[in-house]
């Protein structure tokens, strides 16, 4: 995420203050990399789009010629929503890691317990610094996230992560959940290999049941036959959509995405483009608690 070291002069400038511009966008940027503190992540990310803002307009102008990344393009990329979601989970997923260390440290359950809380109350003070797909993002770490560092899954690649959640657990993996936690539903969720390998769900969902065993409500079919993750499921391919499927879908409804996506399309809730039909329209419309719930 840093930027460049050099300046070459074409128009008289103050290359002073701008190289003194550069030294604070570079030492922002180190730090956004690394923090696990909110208010220093958010002030410095601020401050970092200041200063490469100033950076940008003084190349744009052609009061300076740069050597490396173009200015003004990478003002573009780093001002994009979806490059701030990333920046903004990639830290998350850091304090997440971090309070999962310090939990782990504690002797009483109900000091883990309010170090858990503690992240959930702290970053609610930011949301208003986030897009709503951050802070649907951390809400989803407190509830579903594995809490324990023994596995660093946010170390892990995204793409790998993202296939792994597609691979269904090994079957004894999955009799086990099933045994402990699912016996008396007629419709048992999905569990991932990601899960099995990367996780500690095991253990978490006996210490945190309700935080991790999904209730028999969403695996219970409507009317129609939808479940209530086909229906969450419908509405964030209409109105969310991004690259990465999040990994809720799992842990809060149940479902595999890819796998009921298929589902959807067979039975004429979304086109061939993966687009919702009319049909699909109306049953986000009859549905409309499932998300209205979820939020």
């Amino acid at each position: 995420m840093g930027l460049l070291d050099l300046f070459k002069k074409r128009k008289p400038v103050d290359l002073v203050a701008l190289q003194r511009h550069l030294e604070i966008a570079n030492d922002c940027a180190e730090l956004i990399e690394h923090t696990v503190n909110p208010e220093t992540f958010f002030n410095r990310y601020d401050l970092y789009i200041e200063k490469l803002t100033i950076l940008a307009d003084a190349q744009a102008s052609r009061q300076i010629k740069v050597e490396g990344d173009d200015l003004v393009q990478k003002l573009q990329r780093m001002s994009s929503t979806e490059q701030k979601i990333d920046t903004i989970n990639s830290f998350l997923d850091r304090m997440w890691s971090d309070t999962c260390e310090k939990a782990s440290k504690l002797k009483t359950e109900k000091g883990k317990s309010n170090r858990f809380q503690k992240f959930l109350d702290t970053l609610s003070n930011y949301d208003d610094r986030m897009p709503t797909q951050c802070v649907e993002y951390y809400h989803d770490l407190f509830l579903n996230a594995p809490r324990t560092t023994s596995i660093k899954r946010n170390q892990l690649p995204a793409n790998e992560i993202d296939r792994m959640q597609r691979i269904e657990a090994s079957a004894s993996y999955k009799n086990k959940i099933y045994n402990l936690f699912y016996k008396n539903y007629s419709e048992k969720p999905f569990i991932s290999q990601d899960r099995e390998i990367n996780t500690d769900w095991l253990n978490q969902a006996e210490i945190f049941p309700e935080q991790s065993v999904i209730p028999k409500k969403m695996m219970s079919r409507f009317s129609d036959g939808l479940l209530p993750g086909h229906v969450y499921m419908l509405h964030w391919i209409d109105k969310v959509h991004r690259k990465r499927i999040p990994a809720y879908f799992e842990y809060e409804f149940g479902i595999e995405f890819e796998r009921e996506k298929n589902f959807l399309i067979k039975n004429g809730y979304l086109n061939e483009s993966g687009k919702l039909t009319e049909k699909g329209h109306k049953a986000v419309s009859v549905h409309n608690n499932v998300i209205k719930n979820k939020k």
